[in-house]
């Protein structure tokens, strides 16, 4: 095997060895593969949750926080006088964990009621789209004020201009 100091990693070298403990090992193709094992995906499904399943969901973990440590047993009598056996062996091992694992899921479950009160649905969320028209629609407005308030200024200018000079017509008059 080449030296771990070494910058050149020869991948063959590698695989050689590999092969060489398979078959000194005694592998062989027909032995199980990663292939052959199912696989649990639907937690890597990330597709959107709608509002039904999203409160199906809710409904459903709200009701079945609680893991139980025991199971009813089933079958002949010797099976499960030897399970009750076997359940009261490990009993001070399973019974910390289950314990444990409900404390963390009664956690979760005050969360998810927490953000079911208090974060607004999805179709509450604000619409970027709308808001752009609706700032689109102020701008627009907020130009028309503007030139609105430019032309009652003009006319102010105006009618102090004249006011002016009728009163300067008035003094004119008044001195004659």
């Amino acid at each position: 095997m080449p030296d771990k100091s070494e910058k050149n990693i020869c991948i063959e070298d590698i695989m050689d060895e590999i092969r060489a403990e398979i078959k000194e090992k005694g592998y062989n193709s027909s032995m199980l593969s990663f292939e052959d094992v199912k696989c649990d995906t639907s937690l890597n499904d990330h597709t959107v949750v709608g509002k039904d399943m999203y409160a199906k969901n809710l409904q459903y973990v709200n009701l079945n926080y609680g893991v139980q440590p025991y199971k009813q047993l089933f079958g002949r009598r010797p099976v499960v006088i030897f399970r009750k056996i076997l359940r009261k062996l490990i009993k001070f091992y399973i019974e910390p964990i289950v314990e444990d694992q409900n404390a963390l899921n009664v956690r979760f479950v005050q969360l998810f009621n927490y953000i079911d009160g208090n974060v607004k649905p999805v179709d509450d969320a604000v619409n970027l789209n709308t808001l752009s028209k609706q700032i689109d629609d102020l701008e627009l407005r907020m130009k028309s004020a503007s030139s609105y308030t430019e032309n009652l200024e003009k006319r102010i200018a105006l009618l102090e201009k004249e006011n002016e000079e009728l009163k300067s017509r008035i003094s004119i008059s008044e001195a004659l």
